[in-house]
């Protein structure tokens, strides 16, 4: 008999995301070579919305520039689709999207900065 695989269904919700999700998103966009090493620096779907260039190269050991633009690349294409409800009480992602779909990229550092929308005018 055969054995069916239901496909993985990661949440939009990626500041939710556990360090498995993330290994599988980062084995989704073609980057397998490194699935390990974001597991083995635990880095869950809160982290990987802060990670940074230089975390790419010096933990990660993307040594490729070419390589760390194109998974920024995809990583921003990942916070503009993101969900941030768990975290967004205020709307503010929502309110950045309707300005711009670019601005939804800063959404999760200005929450984790303690900004919300009711913030924004001042």
């Amino acid at each position: 008999f055969y054995v069916v695989q239901v496909p993985y269904k990661l949440s939009q919700q990626v500041p939710c995301w556990s360090v498995e999700d993330v290994q599988y998103w980062v084995k989704k966009i073609g980057f397998e070579a490194f699935a390990d090493q974001f597991a083995s620096h635990m880095v869950d779907g809160d982290l990987l919305l802060l990670v940074t260039e230089k975390e790419l190269e010096y933990d990660i050991e993307m040594k490729s520039g070419l390589l760390r633009k194109r998974f920024l690349r995809e990583l921003e294409s990942l916070k503009i689709a993101a969900d941030y409800g768990s975290v967004d009480e205020t709307q503010l992602d929502q309110f950045l999207m309707s300005l711009s779909p670019e601005l939804s990229v800063y959404s999760y550092q200005m929450l984790g900065m303690g900004l919300n929308r009711s913030l924004l005018p001042s």
